[in-house]
């Protein structure tokens, strides 16, 4: 009886656990896949230079991609999640269009999405 007991707590335990850190969705590792720097002929007067990074987040049971705008060694800045996370993955990824513009970065990344990120939103500091 008593070993029946401590078979189900440790079961149970593990099954807590289990969920609770997929629920917390913890990031084991953290690579950059893509990264395009602010050219020099475009300046938005606010911090420059900028660097647009796109990031693959390894989780417990996935992985999540995200665009980061930042100066080059802040780790504040603008991020979005990377659309269609679930079609992505490092081949497309790879193949990801930035195009720097004085009113703000144009992105095209696969399936020919198009992402306009207006400058205000990345620019200014905190």
């Amino acid at each position: 009886m008593k070993k029946i007991l401590i078979i189900e707590s440790i079961f149970i335990f593990l099954v807590f656990s289990f969920f609770l850190l997929g629920g917390l969705d913890l990031i084991i590792s953290r690579e950059v896949l893509y990264e395009s720097a602010q050219p020099a002929h475009i300046n938005y007067q606010s911090y420059d230079p900028y660097v647009l990074r796109i990031f693959k987040f390894n989780t417990i049971f996935d992985s999540k991609y995200y665009i980061f705008i930042s100066t080059p060694e802040s780790t504040y800045g603008h991020l979005l999640s990377y659309p269609h996370n679930s079609l992505a993955d490092e081949r497309v990824i790879k193949d990801t269009k930035v195009l720097w513009k004085d009113d703000g970065i144009d992105i095209r990344v696969y399936l020919d999405i198009e992402i306009f990120i207006p400058k205000g939103n990345f620019t200014g500091g905190r």
